[in-house]
């Protein structure tokens, strides 16, 4: 069987897996859409496109197309498929590398969802230190209280010659009873 014979065979075994999810342009260029667990809506598209010498001696022409994926990751992707392709060199390998793709796509998604809960988490964590600071003051030690205590008693200066009476003074005179006695009546 001659190469060309050989994507043709592999073309229709494609249409029979991927009925909904293949798009056959002509003999040579294929693309297969892929929907992805993770997320319902998205999909991954893998675009074929057949060589002379494909599948006995060189491997299709791939493309990728995910909207989930940065371009570096799309790359990184890529060449994970060219790779896969050349280790089945002559045998036909777009169900396989259909696969491949589908699983490392998934896994680049599962890494995003972790990278951005980690993200999270640690906002979170930054917000309880935050909030754990309000309930942390400063330390007292003999120092710190001796510092406070001298600037507290210099705002606030002792007046000796107060006019005013004690609770003491007040008490002792009798004066207390009779502001009782002046406010019950």
């Amino acid at each position: 069987m001659n190469n060309k014979e050989e994507q043709e065979q592999e073309i229709e075994i494609l249409r029979s897996i991927y009925p909904g999810e293949l798009t056959v342009y002509d003999d040579t260029h294929l693309e297969i859409t892929l929907p992805l667990e993770l997320d319902d809506n998205e999909t991954v598209t893998l675009s074929v496109t057949f060589v002379s010498g494909y599948p006995e001696t060189e491997i299709p022409m791939l493309d990728v197309k995910c909207s989930s994926l940065s371009q570096s990751e799309l790359d990184h992707v890529k060449s994970d498929l060219e790779i896969e392709a050349q280790a089945n060199i002559g045998m036909p390998s777009v169900f396989s590398l259909a696969t491949t793709l589908k699983d490392k796509v998934e896994e680049a998604l599962r890494e995003q969802l972790i990278a951005i809960e980690r993200q999270r988490e640690k906002e979170l964590e930054e917000q309880e230190k935050v909030e754990q600071a309000k309930f942390f003051g400063t330390p007292v030690t003999k120092e710190s209280y001796t510092e406070w205590r001298i600037r507290f008693e210099s705002e606030f200066p002792r007046n000796t010659n107060s006019t005013k009476l004690t609770g003491k003074a007040i008490f002792q005179q009798g004066l207390a009873k009779e502001e009782a006695a002046a406010e019950a009546e």
